[in-house]
């Protein structure tokens, strides 16, 4: 079995949103890109600390922004 760290598992992970996003043809800004690489920071961050909350999540890699302005970007989808 491969034990990985944190920051190893979020090195692979953003390799792979960069597979998805250059298969898929997404561009590097959007709510999809946005997306994808908060699943790579939440993820690293519940490897630290499994019982992280979102809040949690904010805190530890989107330092200068809030929770509310974290869920404004996704404010308008339908």
């Amino acid at each position: 079995m491969v034990e990985w760290s944190a920051g190893q598992l979020e090195e692979v992970m953003d390799d792979a949103v960069a597979l998805v996003s250059d298969a898929l043809g997404l561009t590097s800004e959007g709510p999809e890109q946005d997306v994808m690489e908060m699943v790579v920071r939440a993820s690293s961050v519940l490897m630290e600390d499994p019982k992280a909350t979102f809040a949690d999540v904010i805190e530890a890699r989107y330092p200068d922004q809030t929770v509310e302005e974290i869920r404004g970007w996704w404010g308008g989808w339908a």
